[in-house]
């Protein structure tokens, strides 16, 4: 069991390290959703989302199910990404969020 806050990317969370390209110059950036957690004391699920500089701090996404956890925190990093492509290190492009259009 992972502490609160902390980032767990083991059992369907996501971790991605590499550039943003689409806008002015490329930025480097450094994503991490972690798995679904269930919290017994508001009865509901939550992921960590860490991805700066876009988003400076941890930002706790709560959901009912595990899954509408995971689509919210998706949902909020596709925000933040605003349609620029995600290029990892080996220069291919990742789509994080072709788990949303299921």
């Amino acid at each position: 069991m992972s502490r609160r806050g902390e980032i767990v990317t083991a059992g369907g969370g996501f971790a991605f390290d590499g550039t943003l390209v689409g806008g002015e110059q490329p930025i480097p950036v450094e994503v991490r959703i972690s798995a679904p957690v269930p919290d017994p004391q508001w009865r509901d699920y939550y992921c960590v989302l860490y991805a700066p500089p876009y988003v400076v701090r941890r930002q706790t996404v709560r959901g009912v199910t595990p899954q509408q956890a995971k689509t919210l925190a998706l949902r909020l990093l596709r925000g933040v990404v605003d349609g620029r492509t995600m290029i990892d290190k080996e220069g291919n492009a990742v789509d994080p969020f072709v788990e949303l259009e299921k």
